[in-house]
């Protein structure tokens, strides 16, 4: 079984909030987690810097502050895991 459906359902389960445009929490958990699971992001030099936690919970990276190509990788490995 591909790593994202198990994400997804430890998501439901936990009752993370996933809601595209939340003005609550941005959904940020969910967003920032999904990110750093992907095999691209691991590859990312110095990625320690760029994971942030607030109360526990990792809030970023997220996906607009990231470069161009790294956008790229991420939307190839999850049409990747889709298929």
């Amino acid at each position: 079984m591909k790593w994202l459906y198990n994400f997804l359902v430890k998501v439901v389960d936990d009752g993370w909030c996933a809601k595209m445009g939340c003005t609550t929490c941005g959904s940020l958990k969910f967003r920032a987690t999904l990110i750093s699971n992907l095999n691209c992001y691991k590859n990312i030099p110095e990625i320690s810097k760029m994971s942030e936690y607030r109360e526990g919970n990792l809030t970023s990276p997220v996906y607009c502050k990231l470069d161009m190509n790294v956008k790229k990788k991420i939307v190839e490995e999850i049409v990747k895991e889709i298929n």
